[in-house]
Order: C-alpha cells, then sequence, then structure tokens
C-alpha cells in the first residue's frame, strides 16, 4: 500500500458534483455563482486556463496587477472546462468527496473560510481580481483536499492533530516553514503538505498564477516576486489563511510572513480584516453533494471516455520535480545562512565591545568597590578603636548605622556589573576548551545536582534517563556543564509549581544529543527570534540577564556542536544540545572526567531519577 502522500498526488482529479457540472453548462455568468463552492469545479476551471502566464514586473507594493490573467469564470474558461470534464468523466473511476461528511466537512469549510475572506479582502483592496482571491483561496489547502479522496475516514483525526500541534505553539499563524515537516511527521503523509501541493499543481497542470501562490504560501513576498509571483494575490491569501487559523479553524498551512507584516503591506488595519470576515462568513453553498455517477442522465449528455493524458518523460518529470524541491531547499538554506552570518557578525560587535569595553568598566568598578570595602574596614577599626569614650562610640554607632547600608549596597552593585561583564566575556570570547573523551552520565549527575536546590524552591520535578556507561563526548567537561547548566535552569524556570523538567541523552548521527524539556507553556512567535540573543529575556524585566541560551550554543558551538529550539508540542518545550560522540571504555564511564579517579556524585541509582520539592 502506498503511503499516503504518494497515492494523493497520483490523482487524476477530484470529480465535481453533479450540480456543478450542470451548471457548467449555463452561460459563464449563471455559473460561476454556483460551482465556485465545488472544489472540483474551481479546479477545472483552473486547468482549462493553464495557458495564462502571469506578467513578471510586478513590483511588491504597487496596488494593481500590470497585466492580470483572464478572469477564471469568463465563457472561454467555463467552455474549456465543461470540455475538460467531458474528457475525465467515466464509469467506475470515482473520485468523488461528499463534502458534507464528517471529516471532508473540515477541510472544505477552512478552504471555503480562506476562499471568502481572501475574496473580501481582494474586493477591499483592489490589489487583486477577487475570482482569483477566491480561487487560490479555496485551493490552499489543495493537499488536504486531495487527501479526503483517498481516505476520507481519517481526516477528522488529522486535522485535529493539526490544529492541537497549532494551538500549542501559541503563535497566530504557522512562520516557520522550516519546521513545517512536523506537520507532515505528525501526519504520516510521506511529505510536507507544500510539497504535495506543488506536485499535484504540475500534475494537473494548474496555471501558473495559481500554483505560484499556492505552492509558495510558506516564502516571504520579496522572496516569491522573484520566482513570478503576483505577490498581491500572495498576500491577500497568506492573511486569509493566517485568519483562519488565528480562530483555531485552519489547516496548519505554512506561512512565510507576520500577520504584522501583512497588515502594514496591504494597508489593512484590525477593524478592516473583521469586517471582512464577517461579510466573508454570510456565504452559504448552494451545492447538493450528489456523486456524477449517480445521475445516468448526466452520463449519458458526457458521452465520452475519459482519454489519458499525455505525459512528459517519467524521469524528466521526476527530474523537474526535484529541481524545484531543490529551489525551495536553497531558499530555505540561503535564509538560513543570512541569519546564521546576521547572528556572527552580532557575535563579532559584541567581541570587539566587550574587549574595549570590559577592561574600561571593570576597572573603575574595582576602584568603586575597594573604596567602599576601605570605608567600611576603615569604620569597623574606628569603632574598635575608640570603643572605650562612650560619647564618641554612640557617635560613631550612628554615623556608621547611616552609612554603611549605602556602603554595602555599593559593593554588591558593583560585584552584580562585574559578574554582568564576566559573562558577556564568556559568551563573546570564551575560554579555549581543553577538548578529551568525557563520559556522559557524570556529566548529567553534577548539573543536576547542581540545580537540585533550585528545582526544591520552584517546586518542579527534575527527572532525567541514566545513559549507558560507554557514552561519551569529545568536549571540554567544565564548558559541557555550564552549557547543560544554563539549560536546565532555563526548563526549571519555564516550569510552571508541580511542573516537570527533564534531562535526557540520544544517541546518533555521530553526536550526543543531550535533550532538555519543560512543562512550561514554551516561547511566543516573537521569543523564539531571540532565544539566543544575548540579554534578552521573555521574563519580565529584572529577572535574569538573559545569558543562559546563548552563552550554551556558544560553547556548543565552539565545541563543534549546536543547540537549537525544537518547538514546543504534546505540551513539552524541547532544546537539544548536540555534541561530537564517542565510544568510553567501560571502566572509564565512573571515572571523573578531570582524571582524579573519584566517582561523580549520584541523585539516585535508578534509571529514572526525580527530584519533586514537597
Amino acid at each position: 500500500m502506498k503511503p499516503l502522500g504518494e497515492a494523493a498526488v497520483e490523482l487524476p482529479w477530484l470529480a465535481p458534483c453533479a450540480d456543478a457540472l450542470v451548471a457548467l453548462t449555463r452561460q459563464a455568468g449563471a455559473a460561476w455563482p454556483a460551482v465556485r463552492f465545488d472544489p472540483g469545479c474551481v479546479l477545472l476551471l483552473a486547468r482549462a486556463r493553464v495557458g495564462q502566464a502571469f506578467q513578471p514586473a510586478i513590483a511588491l507594493g504597487q496596488t494593481r496587477m500590470s497585466a492580470p490573467p483572464d478572469r477564471i469564470d469568463s465563457s472561454e474558461s467555463t467552455t474549456a472546462a465543461l470540455e475538460l470534464a467531458v474528457r475525465l468523466l467515466t464509469p467506475g473511476s470515482s473520485h468523488f468527496v461528499n463534502w458534507s461528511r464528517s471529516g471532508p466537512d473540515l477541510v472544505y469549510q477552512s478552504c471555503l473560510r480562506q476562499a471568502g475572506l481572501a475574496q473580501s479582502l481582494a474586493e477591499q483592496t483592489g490589489v487583486c481580481e477577487p475570482t482569483h482571491a477566491w480561487t487560490a483561496g479555496l485551493l490552499a489547502g489543495l493537499g488536504w483536499l486531495a487527501v479526503c479522496t483517498i481516505e476520507p475516514q481519517r481526516i477528522a483525526d488529522d486535522v485535529e492533530r493539526v490544529r492541537a500541534l497549532h494551538r500549542s505553539r501559541h503563535t497566530p499563524c504557522a512562520v516557520a516553514p522550516e519546521r513545517h515537516t512536523e506537520c507532515a511527521y505528525y501526519l504520516g503523509w510521506s511529505m510536507e503538505p507544500a510539497a504535495l501541493v506543488r506536485r499535484l499543481a504540475r500534475r494537473w497542470q494548474l496555471p501558473q498564477w495559481l500554483t505560484g501562490v499556492i505552492g509558495n504560501l510558506g516564502l516571504p513576498p520579496q522572496v516569491a516576486c522573484q520566482l513570478n509571483v503576483d505577490p498581491q494575490l500572495l498576500q491577500i491569501v497568506q492573511l486569509a489563511v493566517a485568519c483562519v487559523q488565528r480562530r483555531g479553524m485552519g489547516l496548519g498551512i505554512a506561512i512565510g510572513a507576520s500577520w504584522d507584516e501583512l497588515h502594514s503591506s496591504l494597508q489593512l488595519t484590525e477593524a478592516d480584516v473583521e469586517d471582512c470576515w464577517a461579510r466573508s462568513q454570510t456565504l452559504l453553498p448552494p451545492v447538493s453533494w450528489q456523486s456524477p455517477w449517480d445521475h445516468p442522465y448526466l452520463l449519458d449528455l458526457l458521452h465520452l471516455a475519459l482519454e489519458n493524458r499525455r505525459l512528459a518523460d517519467r524521469s524528466a518529470w521526476e527530474r523537474l520535480q526535484r529541481e524545484v524541491d531543490c529551489l525551495h531547499e536553497a531558499l530555505h538554506d540561503q535564509r538560513t545562512h543570512e541569519h546564521q552570518r546576521l547572528a556572527e557578525k552580532k557575535l563579532a560587535a559584541l567581541a570587539e565591545f566587550a574587549a574595549g569595553a570590559g577592561h574600561e568598566i571593570n576597572n573603575p568598578l574595582a576602584v568603586i568597590s575597594g573604596q567602599a570595602q576601605y570605608v567600611l574596614k576603615q569604620l569597623h577599626m574606628a569603632e574598635i578603636t575608640l570603643a572605650e569614650d562612650a560619647l564618641v562610640g554612640t557617635g560613631l554607632e550612628h554615623l556608621k548605622s547611616k552609612i554603611t547600608k549605602s556602603l554595602q549596597a555599593v559593593i554588591n552593585q558593583t560585584q552584580r556589573i562585574h559578574q554582568v561583564l564576566t559573562d558577556m566575556m564568556q559568551f563573546a570570547r570564551p575560554t579555549p576548551p581543553n577538548t578529551q573523551a568525557t563520559p556522559v552520565g557524570p556529566l548529567l549527575r553534577d548539573t543536576l545536582a547542581h540545580l537540585e536546590g533550585l528545582a526544591v524552591e520552584r517546586q518542579v520535578r527534575l527527572q532525567h534517563t541514566t545513559p549507558p556507561e560507554h557514552w561519551g563526548v569529545q568536549a571540554d567537561a567544565a564548558q559541557v556543564k555550564t552549557a547543560l547548566t544554563g539549560l536546565v535552569r532555563n526548563a526549571i524556570e519555564a516550569a510552571p509549581a508541580e511542573g516537570i523538567a527533564e534531562l535526557r541523552v540520544e544517541n546518533g548521527d555521530g553526536f550526543m544529543k543531550f535533550v532538555v524539556e519543560d512543562s512550561g507553556p514554551g516561547p511566543s512567535a516573537t521569543t523564539v527570534e531571540h532565544l539566543f540573543d544575548p540579554f534578552y529575556s521573555g521574563r519580565d524585566a529584572g529577572r535574569g540577564r538573559g545569558m543562559g541560551l546563548p552563552t550554551a550554543w556558544r560553547l556548543a558551538r565552539q565545541l563543534g556542536g549546536d543547540v537549537v529550539f525544537a518547538g514546543h508540542a504534546l505540551g513539552r518545550t524541547r532544546f537539544v544540545l548536540s555534541l561530537p560522540a564517542v565510544d568510553m571504555p567501560l571502566a572509564s564511564a565512573f571515572a571523573h572526567p578531570n582524571g582524579n579517579g573519584q566517582p561523580h556524585p549520584t541523585i539516585t541509582e535508578e534509571a529514572d531519577a526525580t527530584i519533586f520539592a514537597e
């Protein structure tokens, strides 16, 4: 049995209902109001206009297209669609879906809301043809529509999985296309929904203006514009999809622009979008979902048998698919590399600042702290010397009570500033690592023992799984413990009272992966972009310096590994620290990484250790 995604790609079409096929026989103006609610019939109309191409040289920010395609509901489109239906409709090859059936109705209602809102937004802004906006909005979930045809009985569960995953991220829309593979993983479709849409669009030879929009929703409009995509139509559909997903009725479609960016580019306010939403919800499909094969008179009318379309050479077709997928991967890699390059430039600037400012600030701090301590010492000595003189001692005690607290506050604050500078220097220019083979088990135990008090204080269960004795990493033991401490501390502080923070190890692909999870709500979409920025903290001002995650990332990169945010799913937020893996001799698994032969202190001998604050 083929995987669901591959089976969906091989669909020859989505059959329209009987009413829609009959409506195609009417004049163009009378046909569109009825057929636009049927995804199969809209696809027929789109495929009939395959010869159209979007005219390039339209700049992002223009208000109108310079040479828009013909309306999809024109007389020529209707006639061509009817001819195509005659070729494809044949007894015994039904690919019909009753969109009122439980399961497919969830997908259909989501697509219908996207279509109605996209059309309303197009009418409000005037930047694109409303019928094209309706078509692109309805077919934005083309992969879901196709899967409904293959296995309609499982769709309800798939939709709920995606919406649950979407809700767990606490994000208005899927703004991270690079993580869109999670949908494919949870659904088991064997390919990403976006890749399924592109394959279907090419197999069915949809027009370029439509393929460009529904196949590139996960790209920023600036990038999609370079691929000959209408940026205004793309933004209209992205905003419609995002609005539906914000209301918990979407299909987890990846969007390549943020909510605020779309509003700003289309010059729409929140009130404008709400008005468009209200107007679009009044649309009701006047469709009776009856299979065309249930009406013999319709088959008599459409008497021509289905003709197999001439396909291009299969190897060339597959090569084209791979090339386009490679293009999308290259675009994603370019965006990732640009992000890394920006992070490295920020790091270089911070290192330059730290090198110069650290010395200049530390010296005055040392003088201030030293003078304050000197004054306190002189007061103490004077108190001892003049203790016999009651009058002088009383005056000195009065003076000391006034200034001791202030002097101690000066000392404490200078020490705090010094610690900030130390953290900054550790991030910007960490000490060169003393790399050696180090067993993993003692690293975990030392880290958890160090943070046990914090877990008890915050009433968080601190769990870990003991790794095999021969697992090790090629790294600096002290720097690994510093990185792990930052990650686990972050998990403890993110978890609620009675929550869980867990540390476990996975081994594979030449890397040892330290997985840190917590039961907190997870970072917001805005916070995710700054997780590894120095001094950025998603918590209230004054609570922490925001250096735990950046320092862990910096040390991991220096050791030949990495730290990544692996997302929030199933109630858990996950970070992963990866370091080069090595096999340790069994006799060394219990040795101290400093080589003194002393065993590490252990929290428990059980495989799954837990510290719980009563």
